[in-house]
């Protein structure tokens, strides 16, 4: 693995993507020679706007550092974190049902396993649908 520096970095995605400092520099609330300095090595950006820029570009911190190779797609993770998220918000919604109403509580946990249910037998049948594709 090669040693990329963070400024080359940003000037490799930002071009793959096909933007101008200008508009990088906009997007994040930044004057163009804040962005540039960035960009030509002369001023390291905080860690906050790596992290900012690493979301906006979908990759790794790894990859912005240089630390691996390849980009990762993040697409797909952060989906199934918000629907984690918003999981445990209902969950803890439902607990408060369970303290102060017992007959709300039993109707949403047999709301839950329906659909937990549901959700497993159209997995399932993905599945199997998989498997018979890869035959």
């Amino acid at each position: 693995m090669k040693k990329v520096m963070l400024d080359a970095m940003l000037r490799r995605l930002r071009t793959e993507h096909e933007l101008t400092q200008e508009q990088i520099a906009k997007r994040f609330d930044l004057s163009f020679s804040a962005y540039s300095l960035y960009e030509t090595g002369k001023r390291e950006p905080p860690l906050a706007f790596v992290i900012r820029l690493a979301d906006y570009y979908n990759v790794s911190l790894d990859y912005m550092t240089g630390r691996v190779d390849a980009p990762k797609d993040f697409s797909k993770e952060k989906v199934r974190l918000e629907k984690d998220a918003a999981a445990a918000k209902i969950m803890s919604e439902a607990l408060f049902l369970k303290e102060n109403s017992p007959e709300d509580y039993k109707k949403a946990v047999d709301y839950f396993d329906y659909v937990y249910q549901t959700v497993r037998l159209h997995q399932d049948d993905d599945d199997d649908d998989a498997g018979k594709a890869d035959k």
